[in-house]
């Protein structure tokens, strides 16, 4: 036997006590990598069982999202390099024109 590849990646370990409305005490373990990225987690009872109830896990996720402040992330680009704002003007969707403009018989450019 022989180790082909190792590999150690440094990960950040949230821990997050909480209290449903109904009393339950619950234990949320986050796995962050280096970028801050939430690669795993896991809700656990108090008592270290896995939580198996999925819509108080999706509540308390729901929650839990709820209390990270979203970050401004810009605009979103389509395929073409181009936001929807590029792309709608007055109200009408926009195109472009793949043909170079020597081929093009009305080509105003200023219009563009």
């Amino acid at each position: 036997m022989e180790i082909l590849h190792r590999e150690t990646e440094v990960l950040t370990v949230e821990r997050i006590t909480l209290q449903t409305p109904d009393g339950t005490i619950v234990r949320v373990l986050e796995y962050t990598d280096s970028n801050g990225k939430v690669i795993d987690s896991i809700v656990r009872t108090k008592h270290g069982y896995e939580l198996d109830d999925l819509a108080l896990t999706d509540e308390i996720y729901d929650f839990l999202d709820a209390q990270i402040p979203q970050e401004d992330e810009g605009p979103e680009y389509d395929g073409a390099g181009f936001t929807y704002e590029d792309r709608v003007v007055n109200g009408q969707y926009r195109t472009t024109n793949n043909f170079p403009a020597e081929n093009a018989e009305n080509t105003n450019l200023e219009n563009v």
